[in-house]
């Protein structure tokens, strides 16, 4: 291969030097030799673009020679990067295509567009656009929204939801009732943060529509998007979940967790009423988030706390629950607490004692 070199002073003949590494080397000496030729700014664009396409030097000095045309979008590069994306016959090379062009950034979407009609291009085209995060980049993502394969449309999903505009939006809005739960959990996630959402949204309205779905993943998804909704209708529909035995007990414990994060007086309601049964990991949770009230409810949360120790005395393999319970009501430093706290750190259990015994100590110092 011939490399076009700089000559007649001691910087070129490094200039050189690194070139051959770059094109000839192995993996360490070509990863060296890049960085040392970063710092001759565009001079360096002519011969990386020779390497680029020279389709007789093996691909892994190619793959470098991407790499490093990403730090210069220039119409040239942008061709050159294309090219390998459409036609390189390493899948490796082409993926270094795409994910320079992503650096690139605007000016290669609309080289990257032209590649989403070509199923062996459209993932690796695709997936540069999402992480381009350009407005200009909306459009053509918004053309896969529907494509056949799922994990296209997820990474569509993620993409989209860091903009802000109303056509990325109604795609998110959309994408709730995709046929593949990886997609929706997707969505959910992109619009659990969208605070800037006005009502007519109808936001609340269709993620409670995903507490219906046969897959637990989506509905735990939409269970913690919807702590942000402490309206009526979203406390009442959580509560349901978090008491029904029929929902896997991680279902229900998100439930308590999503009441727990609104800090409402009606949440922490909902929790003080919830009925002591489920398994240990139910119960712990309604008890961290009976643990962690605002500061107007935490009487609230000591009587609630207090009410639910005889029932979980009763129940057997209550342990670790009881260890909980002890440690919060001693976070909360309410002396109603006092007399409980005395009689399990008389407990059988050993951790049950500890716990008691420590969070008395809290009470007595607070």
């Amino acid at each position: 291969m011939r490399v076009p070199y700089h000559s007649g002073s001691e910087e070129t003949e490094d200039f050189r030097w690194h070139l051959r590494d770059l094109a000839y080397g192995d993996f360490q000496e070509r990863w060296e030799a890049l960085k040392r030729l970063s710092v001759h700014g565009v001079a360096v664009v002519e011969p990386l673009l020779n390497m680029l396409q020279d389709d007789q030097l093996d691909w892994e000095a190619r793959w470098f020679a991407a790499r490093g045309l990403a730090a210069f979008d220039r119409p040239e590069t942008v061709e050159a990067l294309l090219r390998i994306l459409a036609h390189g016959q390493e899948e490796e090379l082409r993926e270094a295509a795409g994910e320079a062009l992503s650096q690139i950034g605007p000016s290669a979407v609309m080289a990257l567009s032209s590649q989403l009609h070509r199923l062996d291009q459209k993932k690796i085209a695709g997936t540069a656009l999402t992480r381009i995060h350009h407005p200009a980049a909306i459009a053509p993502l918004l053309q896969l929204v529907e494509d056949e394969d799922a994990d296209i449309r997820q990474q569509v999903m993620a993409s989209l939801g860091t903009y802000r505009q109303p056509d990325a939006t109604h795609a998110l809005l959309k994408a709730l009732a995709d046929r593949s739960a990886s997609v929706k959990i997707e969505a959910i996630k992109a619009l659990a943060v969208r605070h800037d959402l006005a009502p007519g949204y109808g936001l609340s309205d269709r993620l409670q529509r995903c507490l219906d779905d046969e897959n637990a993943q989506v509905v735990t998804a939409a269970i913690g998007a919807l702590s942000r909704f402490a309206t009526a209708s979203v406390i009442e529909r959580l509560a349901t979940i978090m008491e029904d035995g029929a929902r896997p007990e991680a279902t229900r414990a998100a439930a308590a967790r999503s009441l727990g994060w609104m800090g409402t007086s009606a949440a922490f309601g909902a929790l003080a009423a919830a009925r002591v049964d489920g398994g240990s990991k139910l119960q712990a949770e309604i008890i961290a988030a009976l643990a962690s009230p605002p500061p107007a409810l935490e009487r609230m949360a000591v009587t609630a706390l207090l009410e639910r120790l005889p029932q979980l005395q009763a129940q057997p393999h209550s342990e670790s629950v009881l260890q909980d319970l002890a440690l919060a009501l001693g976070r909360l430093g309410d002396r109603r607490a006092l007399s409980a706290l005395e009689a399990l750190s008389t407990h059988d259990h050993e951790g049950v004692r500890l716990h008691s015994q420590a969070a008395l100590r809290q009470l007595v110092v607070s």
